[in-house]
């Protein structure tokens, strides 16, 4: 017995403190754990976000070589001049900024060649087009590109 008259074990003593101490320490682990999940998630779904914008700016550059490739005033001057003299030319075009709504920021770069065929009396042409969509540094958290490669063929005609 003590002098106030109760009965105390000096191994208990301070047990309570040692066992909120504990969980306050696994609270803590927890919503720490909580908060790094969903940084994690907030940036995967970013990146993804990313991805898909440079992925249409690509595609953006593809469509802008293909309507000018079709187009027999701007052909020269997209993907090179007439195939027979010089059947290896690889015109590159850009990079020039986007500006549209949703892909403001990426930079694009197009390169065109394109190749004569025969098939009988008909002739066609086929457009190698590769284009390349990036923002950002190289190295930076936030960079992304992406590069799409495509053969478009153009109406066939008479060969000349």
């Amino acid at each position: 017995m003590t002098r106030d008259g109760y009965r105390t074990c000096g191994r208990q003593r301070g047990f309570s403190l040692v066992a909120a101490i504990f969980v306050l320490v696994i609270l803590a682990m927890i919503g720490g754990f909580m908060v790094t999940i969903g940084t994690v998630e907030r940036t995967e779904v970013s990146q993804a976000l990313q991805a898909a914008r440079a992925n249409e700016a690509a595609r953006a550059g593809v469509e802008w070589v293909i309507a000018r490739a079709l187009n027999a005033a701007t052909r020269a001057a997209t993907c090179g001049g007439p195939p027979p003299p010089n059947p290896t030319v690889l015109v590159t075009t850009g990079p020039f900024a986007l500006t549209g709504p949703g892909l403001e920021g990426f930079s694009v770069s197009v390169t065109c060649n394109y190749s004569r065929h025969q098939e009988t009396s008909t002739c066609f042409n086929v457009y190698h087009v590769t284009s390349t969509a990036t923002s950002g540094a190289f190295g930076d958290a936030h960079y992304v590109s992406r590069n799409l490669q495509t053969r478009i063929t153009d109406p066939a005609g008479a060969c000349p």
